[in-house]
């Protein structure tokens, strides 16, 4: 019989041997192997953008293969040393900085960014630097904010001074610090701002000082100025669906947040550092501290960095995405493994982060396949009623509304018993009732208005959700204008509400509401498939519609025109837009359309469609 110790030292030892070949470490042949592997899987067989890619094994660059064109209309094709936009692993930077202040007594992780940032307004409990740095602060992020006026990221050129300014502006959080977690980029503009504040130097040159030079990343920079020539860059590209690929470049000088130019082997090199603590554990220490919320849980998310596991391995990384750039770079501590991979495609077959787990998941065992089970679905719920408010209940809800948080002015008007939310001509949108008082706008309906009262019950506050931004409050600034429905309603919206009715049972895979739409002698011809009949047409959108890939229809902004049809109706000509799920991302694709439409009975039907560009 065993004594209790020796019991105990043979548990261990069967313990430590399950861990060592859970964990083994790969020799080097695999990893590359795999990583040949990964990369096979990703290239596309026709002229795209695509990546490059890193390893290292403990602490040795041991890979660097790159694929794709960095620029497609010279024919240019990625190398290793091609350099590429980090995006949000660019936060890693900032935070590293913030913690070496920190280390040298000139910056307080715990400390009031107030202290820091004395323009930020008081929000009347403390909202910390270490808040900023795991996204915990509940600062709105100054993209979305920048979206309400109508000409956000992406359509203006954004500079570090105007996102501060938004970020200053915002009287109030969208949850108190440490209660939530919500990822904004605010947060790390701000530390920027506190970097070159506190240091007395750019980012640029903090950076440079501190990291590269040190560590030899010689290829890495800022995007400072978005016009600056950098040598060696590839250019970034997005499609839709399975369209040509077009430019989609940063054209911001927003920094910090992203912003940094890098190849593979720079990151390698810091991965390396971080590895081997070289330049203090209580830098990686502080990196890879988790954030803790009010309530004592722990959050994935660290300082720069996320720290979680990845099929039981401890993986400590980040992703990024600017424009058409999509990034990954991981650690994965047990096998002294890290992975670099910087993409300029947006719409790749396979992104940055599953060319990285592909090549771990060719270091471990077959994923154990689960049996099939037949299983009966429960019979679905009955859909809640939704509220139905009258043309009186919506003039309630109209005006002019205006925030001077995001600098923003929509009016809301009621048209044939709707309501409209108007920012100007080309921008109008239907808010679909839900319950009293809350709306949802957007293609897919899925971003919320709602408005409150005071205690009499009059209307006061219109308020707006966005990602990344929870609540916005809008004030009228005007008498409410109704416009009320009328048989002489102007013939484009009452075409542009049943292309709307359209979509919603398109995207509601409602087929009987669907092809109550169509006449019954319907002509719809579609340049991939020929003449079709109105049978036709049901039984092909039945099928199409069966599908659970989530497909969905929308109309693309801007390309609706409506002429009238003498003894006829209405001819709709547009774009449309489709998309449906695929291998677990979005694929979409833009088509042209013309319809005729036929009103009878008072009741607008679609007798012919030709739908091309396929």
């Amino acid at each position: 019989m065993l004594c209790r110790s020796a019991v105990f030292t043979l548990f261990v030892s069967f313990a430590a041997a399950g861990s060592s070949l859970h964990a083994q470490i790969p020799d080097s042949a695999q990893i590359v192997a795999s990583a040949d592997r990964a990369i096979a899987t990703a290239t596309l067989a026709t002229p795209a953008p695509g990546c490059a890619v890193g390893v290292a094994h403990e602490g040795r660059s041991i890979y660097q293969k790159a694929f794709g064109l960095a620029e497609m209309e010279f024919g240019i094709p990625n190398t290793p040393e091609t350099v590429f936009e980090s995006g949000s692993v660019a936060k890693q930077f900032v935070a590293a900085s913030i913690v070496l202040l920190a280390i040298d007594g000139k910056v307080g992780l715990d400390e009031p960014a107030r202290r820091y940032i004395p323009e930020l307004p008081d929000y009347g409990t403390p909202l910390t630097v270490r808040h900023l740095l795991n996204h915990t602060g509940g600062v709105r992020d100054w993209g979305s904010v920048l979206a309400l006026t109508g000409v956000g990221r992406g359509d203006r050129v954004v500079s570090q001074e105007l996102a501060l300014d938004v970020i200053v502006h915002q009287r109030a959080l969208d949850f108190t610090p440490a209660a939530e977690y919500s990822y904004s980029n605010s947060g790390y503009t701000l530390l920027t701002e506190i970097v070159e504040r506190v240091s007395g130097q750019s980012l640029t040159e903090f950076t440079e000082a501190r990291f590269f030079k040190p560590l030899g990343m010689t290829h890495s920079s800022w995007r400072i100025n978005y016009k600056t020539l950098v040598p060696g860059r590839a250019q970034a590209y997005a499609r839709q669906g399975t369209g040509p690929w077009r430019l989609e470049m940063p054209f911001m000088n927003v920094y910090g947040n992203g912003g940094m130019l890098t190849t593979v082997g720079d990151w390698l090199r810091w991965n390396a550092m971080l590895d081997a603590r070289s330049l203090g554990g209580a830098l990686v220490d502080s990196l890879e501290t988790r954030g803790t919320l009010q309530d004592g849980s722990r959050i994935p998310y660290a300082l720069g960095l996320v720290v979680d596991s990845y099929r039981g391995q401890r993986q400590i990384g980040h992703g990024g995405s600017t424009a058409g750039y999509s990034t990954y770079l991981a650690r994965y501590p047990a096998w002294k493994l890290s992975v670099a991979v910087l993409c300029n495609g947006a719409g790749l077959s396979v992104g940055p982060t599953a060319i990285a787990h592909g090549i771990v998941d060719g270091l471990l065992p077959p994923r154990p396949t689960t049996p099939t089970v037949a299983v009966t679905p429960p019979a679905p719920a009955a859909p809640a009623a939704r509220w139905n408010p009258t043309s009186a209940e919506l003039a309630t809800f109209t005006g002019v509304w205006h925030s001077d948080e995001a600098d923003a002015t929509f009016t809301v008007v009621v048209d044939s018993g709707s309501l409209f939310l108007v920012q100007r001509p080309t921008r109008r949108g239907r808010l679909r009732p839900q319950t009293p008082d809350h709306f949802a706008r957007g293609p897919g309906a899925e971003l919320p208005v709602w408005f409150t009262r005071d205690a009499a019950g009059t209307v006061t506050t219109m308020h707006m959700g966005m990602p990344r931004l929870r609540d916005m409050p809008f004030r009228r600034t005007a008498v409410p204008a109704v416009e009320t429905a009328s048989p002489t309603a102007p013939l484009y919206e009452a075409i542009a509400r049943m292309d709307d009715s359209m979509s919603l049972a398109f995207n509601a895979h409602d087929v009987p509401a669907l092809m109550a739409l169509f006449a019954p002698d319907l002509e719809f011809y579609h340049d991939a498939g020929g003449l079709q009949s109105y049978a036709m047409v049901h039984g092909g959108f039945t099928n199409l519609l069966g599908r659970n890939d989530g497909m969905r229809r929308q109309l693309v902004a801007g390309t609706l025109e409506v002429y009238p049809v003498k003894g006829f109706g209405a001819i709709e000509t547009g774009s449309h837009r489709f998309c449906h799920q695929e291998n677990g991302r979005d694929d979409c694709g833009t088509f042209k359309f013309v319809q005729i439409w036929r009103l009878a009975q008072n009741q607008w039907q679609i007798a012919r469609v030709v739908s091309y560009g396929h």
